[in-house]
């Protein structure tokens, strides 16, 4: 199973149709809308959020094991 990374991840929509595929799963999130956040922490618990893209220290995500075969990114 191919591991997922979602950027501007907004309610999940493309993980959602990732992971139906049964081939992937998502390991974490980047959104910072309020909404979105609590939608995302709902449907996938457990899973992180890394917030603002501009932020995310990079190479503590890779050192923490949350490295990812796919990286998708729903752009605003």
């Amino acid at each position: 199973m191919l591991t997922v990374g979602s950027l501007f991840s907004g309610i999940g929509g493309l993980e959602t149709g990732l992971e139906r595929t049964g081939g992937f799963r998502t390991i974490w999130h980047s959104e910072i809308d309020l909404f979105c956040c609590e939608w995302l922490a709902h449907f996938w618990p457990g899973i992180p959020n890394l917030g603002d893209i501009t932020k995310i220290d990079w190479e503590g995500v890779m050192q923490s094991g949350l490295s990812v075969d796919v990286l998708c990114g729903g752009f605003p």
